[in-house]
């Protein structure tokens, strides 16, 4: 507060030098704050802001909407575009690359992806045109996360590389360390673990020396999940355990929930299953306390499970059950899925088979719904993407237009000057003869570029047609998993009932199951929709090999969408020897040597 109440009475009018001395002093404290006193930070920069002006007040303007661009989106941009509009006016091009990074982390927290990117991409070069470390190591930042979501792993990890050399000239060990930490974090994503852990234990080291308190637990936590997925577990939970007190000094109740959550998995998966069952209360306490409803159906689920491996089956349906509401209040289809597959798992326990089939169903068409809303969400986003690329090519096309009328035009007006001035004859046509080479070189530049773009859109397109059909295979392996669970859950189911007594109810509920499979998916319904995706493969292999079977051409149907022999069994309700035997032969009469080559030759078809 002294130091607030020093800034507030101090004149800033005729020193410049006062003012950076001061805004580098303010920056430094705002660092030093600790991020859980986000609400006494923006209230300190209220107070000296009716005071600031020039540079300071801008640097102000950006740092309290970044503090505040989690909970109030309109003030954000409201303070960004007066320290814009400021920086403009003053030509503080460091004050522009703040603001714009802001905007950049708050149209990311809204899920405005191609925002982010343009406006980052506008830090970054400006950054790097007036040598702002500061801002490029920012900025690198946030576009290395932003590629980390969008599963773009490689152009992350150069961002990180990038931003790490920039904060290395800046001596920000803060950024250092994010940046090393995000680099091990990439490293983990692409499976190179040993190099994962290089840089997570080199950002921990920083942070400790340090004292980036919260920075040492982001580090703990990656760690843990590196050691579980190198099947560590013992390590992992001693990350875990180091993570654990970090947060809950820091008062990040949610990191909390999600290390006790993840030690109870461990600790589960050591068979240690009372420790389990504690660590998932504790989490499931805090997640009801802060509101995550989603992390609370985890917990529920995972005590299902635990319950179900006791044999206490009743008490796992009814965990599946509380967590299977929440799922469904809260519209999260990913989350339904995996309590459908355990409560069908937990109904076979109990031999309840009619739930277990109910359920299955259940999934079955839930999995169904949400594979074709990915479909059509993955189609509009080729769509939009080739449409904005279609216009960039049009826009360049236009200007490429016109910068060749731009070239007759001069060359019109060079011919009149030629009229005019005969008395430099010579001179005039040596520079005519110039101008005009100059030109035609011009024009075979840019027609240079027309067929380039034209071999581009050419690409885009197939890339598309590629695209479309690896969604059409997508789905037709979806209706093959439908067909495989559908026939394995009927035959299991009749077959325990044919065991019984044939007594009139018997017969009723078997009649029943009959029925049930007729009005469920049907091999020809998924031949219809095979012929859909590929119309030409059937009458191509009749035509190549006439003496082929309808069951050969089965398999092959099946083998095109890349199924295991198990799978093509079980959906075409023979035996895995019989599959065998039916492909050795198939393989011997079109003339290959082994189930290999019949397998690349039906997927190259």
């Amino acid at each position: 507060m002294v130091v607030i109440r020093a800034i507030q009475t101090m004149q800033f009018k005729n020193s410049a030098q006062s003012i950076k001395r001061l805004t580098s002093c303010l920056f430094m404290i705002l660092v030093f704050f600790n991020h859980t006193f986000a609400q006494q930070k923006a209230d300190s920069l209220r107070a000296i802001l009716p005071e600031s002006e020039g540079e300071l007040r801008i640097d102000i303007l950006n740092d309290l909407a970044s503090i505040i661009s989690t909970n109030d989106a309109a003030e954000t941009l409201k303070l960004t575009d007066e320290a814009l509009e400021l920086a403009n006016s003053l030509g503080y091009d460091e004050g522009k690359v703040q603001a714009w990074l802001v905007m950049a982390t708050l149209a990311s927290k809204q899920s405005q992806l191609d925002k982010t990117d343009s406006l980052t991409r506008l830090a970054i070069d400006l950054a790097d045109r007036i040598n702002d470390q500061k801002g490029m190591a920012m900025a690198q930042l946030t576009l290395g996360v932003l590629n980390i979501r969008r599963g773009k792993l490689d152009e992350a990890m150069q961002n990180h590389i990038d931003g790490l050399q920039a904060a290395n000239q800046l001596g920000d060990a803060d950024l250092r360390q994010t940046h090393t930490m995000n680099i091990g974090h990439v490293k983990r994503r692409l499976g190179q673990y040993r190099e994962a852990e290089k840089y997570l234990l080199e950002s921990l080291e920083i942070a400790l020396e340090h004292g980036l308190n919260f920075r040492a637990g982001q580090v703990y936590l990656t760690l843990g999940y590196l050691k579980y997925q190198n099947q560590d577990l013992q390590s992992s939970i001693d990350f875990y355990h180091k993570a654990l007190p970090i947060f809950r000094e820091e008062k990040d109740q949610g990191s909390e929930a999600m290390i006790l959550n993840n030690l109870g998995y461990a600790y589960y998966l050591q068979k240690e299953n009372a420790l389990a069952l504690d660590f998932y209360n504790r989490s499931q306490v805090i997640r009801q306390r802060i509101g995550d409803r989603l992390g609370v159906s985890r917990a529920l689920m995972n005590k299902a499970l635990i319950a179900k491996d006791e044999s206490r089956y009743a008490q796992a349906v009814s965990f599946a059950n509380r967590a299977a509401d929440i799922a469904r209040e809260i519209k999260n289809a990913d989350r339904m899925m995996e309590i459908l597959a355990l409560l069908s798992q937990i109904y076979e326990k109990q031999q309840n088979f009619r739930e277990a089939l109910n359920t299955q169903l259940e999934y079955a068409v839930l999995k169904d719904s949400v594979a074709k809303e990915a479909n059509s969400r993955r189609v509009a986003e080729l769509t939009a993407e080739f449409e904005l690329e279609r216009k960039e090519n049009e826009l360049e096309k236009n200007r490429q237009e016109i910068s060749l009328l731009a070239s007759e035009q001069q060359l019109l007006e060079t011919r009149q000057f030629l009229l005019i001035a005969l008395i430099l004859l010579i001179l005039v046509a040596s520079g005519a003869i110039w101008v005009h080479q100059r030109a035609k070189m011009k024009r075979v530049l840019v027609g240079e570029k027309l067929a380039e773009e034209r071999a581009r859109n050419e690409a885009l397109e197939k890339e598309k047609l590629e695209q479309q059909l690896m969604l059409k295979n997508n789905e037709l392996k979806s209706l093959a998993d439908q067909l495989v669970h559908q026939n394995e859950l009927t035959n299991r189911f009749k077959s325990e009932l044919n065991k019984q007594d044939q007594s009139d109810r018997i017969l009723e509920i078997v009649n029943f199951l009959e029925r049930q499979s007729e009005e469920s998916l049907t091999w020809q319904q998924f031949r219809l929709k095979f012929d859909e995706s590929y119309p030409e493969f059937i009458t191509a292999l009749i035509h190549n090999f006439p003496s082929m079977t309808p069951n050969e051409l089965d398999i092959s149907v099946l083998l095109k969408i890349n199924l295991p022999n198990k799978e093509i069994a079980q959906i075409l309700n023979i035996s895995y020897d019989g599959v065998k035997k039916s492909i050795q032969r198939l393989y011997k009469k079109m003339n290959f040597d082994s189930p290999e080559r019949l397998r690349g030759y039906i997927l190259g078809a």
